[in-house]
């Protein structure tokens, strides 16, 4: 069984504050050192006979839990540090004399918009045209403003793809920028997940 499984049974176990660090960038990190600390516990070099040891002996437990307390703080240490490098970035671009680098997230925004508009524009002019051309029995040209429109749309689909992925992060960023400022703690994906899954399970 992978590290992460093991410690992620563990910690549910024994430590149960420890699971949320199992699931960060630096998951695998967190779960060798649950581990290591279980088999210095527990007197063991087998990952797998941690857990049974603990629910077999409960001051083996108690040992553990101490033990896992001190992984608790170092986490919670670094994710401390973490989140004011984040704060300091933040309070930088806030506070930048660039105003490129202050205006950039919703000026990109703004040119997001007005091209959506400028597209939407044109395409509904060509289907306007379509439709006039259609009355006045003008076959050759409802095929060739079809087709353009067709073609414009199918043109700026992988464009609007990166747009619009770069404005959904921008927007995110800008979120979690704002709940860092206000000392909050952003929320993360796996965060998302879990309130699902309790949601569905209750």
């Amino acid at each position: 069984m992978e590290p992460v499984s093991l410690a992620l049974g563990i910690a549910q176990f024994a430590a149960p504050a420890l699971g949320r660090w199992l699931f960060g960038e630096k998951g695998e990190e967190t779960a060798e050192k649950i581990i290591d600390v279980g088999k210095a516990v527990v007197g063991t070099d087998k990952a797998e006979d941690i857990l049974p040891a603990l629910k077999a002996n409960p001051e083996l437990l108690i040992q553990f839990q101490q033990q896992a307390t001190q992984i608790e703080l170092a986490e919670l240490e670094a994710h401390t540090r973490q989140l004011e490098a984040v704060n300091e970035t933040a309070r930088a671009a806030i506070n930048s004399d660039d105003k490129f680098v202050r205006r950039w997230r919703p000026t990109w925004g703004y040119v997001t918009a007005v091209t959506w508009a400028l597209q939407s524009i044109a395409i509904m002019f060509c289907l306007c045209a379509a439709a006039v051309a259609t009355l006045y029995g003008k076959a050759e040209a409802v095929t060739a403003l079809m087709n353009g429109a067709a073609s414009l749309a199918g043109a700026l689909t992988v464009q609007w793809g990166v747009a619009l992925t770069v404005l959904g992060v921008n927007v995110v960023k800008r979120s979690h920028d704002k709940q860092v400022c206000a000392g909050q703690t952003p929320g993360t994906v796996t965060d998302l997940v879990r309130r699902v899954t309790g949601a569905v399970r209750g």
